[in-house]
């Protein structure tokens, strides 16, 4: 299992840079960055929602929740798997891949370099993602407390996925419209500034004894991860020369990725040692230094438009 797990990872790692890279780069002149990933987002919340939610299906229509059905759950997922594969094979064969990127002058390839506000905003992710309660420690805490049955607990992540989905259309424009209203390229980023602010009630809400808290929490993790998948891949496009955002995706899902294991790691360490407060204490400086670093880079952002 944990192979499995590693080798999806992988898979994602490897086609992630050069995914968000292409998005960035068609969706620039045509309907905007922030609309085009959050689009990407949504539909892939809607897939994050429907997967959990043939679970939730199979739990209360078998009325139990042991490994029988756990694999009758894994197994009906073939079927999405193979709406994937025609879609792609339809792509594909439709798409004129030729049209589809900017034409970069080979002359051009080596000359710039990454900018210090990418790095100072790639560390602003970092900290701001690390004190992000990952769901599976809220799963944990609902399952070890009895506080949810198995088919609920899937149920609200596949509720938190769809406030995802929804979330990330609505702040994609937002943050095109920002741009527009600016006048600047990098003016979206101002989207980001109630993130930390916002990450800060995830702890105090998920690992609550109260269900109404941690549903209010899962509905406020959707907010933050709709966020965190559309406006943090979308600035990239807007700091970086299209030639250096494979680099630029690249070295930004690296940061996220650790953060988010360092940050899981640490929080699961900290649960089962009951320290509840540790925790709470421990996003709190996190999104503290995420605060610090956004203002450092507004300013930057503003000395350099």
């Amino acid at each position: 299992l944990v192979v499995l797990i590693l080798m999806e990872r992988i898979g994602k790692a490897l086609r992630n840079p050069a995914k968000d890279t292409v998005l960035s780069g068609v969706a620039e002149n045509q309907v905007g960055v922030g609309f085009a990933f959050g689009l990407q987002e949504a539909l892939d919340q809607i897939g994050a929602f429907a997967g959990p939610l043939i679970f939730t299906v199979i739990f209360y229509f078998t009325g139990k929740n042991g490994i029988a059905e756990y694999q009758l759950g894994y197994r009906s997922l073939i079927l999405p798997f193979i709406i994937l594969m025609l879609f792609l094979f339809y792509s594909y064969r439709k798409i004129q891949r030729d049209h589809l990127l900017p034409t970069v002058e080979q002359k051009d390839l080596h000359k710039e370099q990454l900018k210090p506000v990418f790095w100072i905003y790639t560390a602003f992710t970092f900290f701001c993602t690390l004190g992000f309660v990952n769901f599976s420690t809220v799963g944990y805490h609902l399952k070890a407390n009895n506080l949810m049955s198995d088919g609920n607990i899937t149920l609200l992540y596949s509720l938190a996925m769809l406030v995802d989905a929804g979330m990330a259309l609505l702040v994609g424009k937002a943050y095109d419209r920002l741009k527009i209203k600016t006048g600047k390229k990098t003016g979206g980023i101002l989207v980001l500034a109630a993130i930390p602010f916002i990450t800060l009630l995830l702890p105090v809400l998920t690992l609550s004894d109260s269900t109404t808290l941690i549903i209010i929490g899962m509905m406020i993790f959707g907010i933050i991860m709709g966020t965190h998948e559309t406006i943090m891949r979308s600035a990239i496009a807007d700091i970086t020369p299209f030639h250096k955002r494979g680099t630029s995706y690249g070295v930004f899902n690296t940061a996220y990725g650790l953060a988010l294991l360092g940050g899981a790691a640490l929080m699961g360490l900290l649960y089962d040692l009951n320290q509840t407060g540790l925790i709470i204490a421990f996003t709190c400086v996190a999104e503290l230094i995420a605060i610090i670093l956004y203002i450092k880079m507004n300013h930057m952002v503003k000395n350099s438009d």
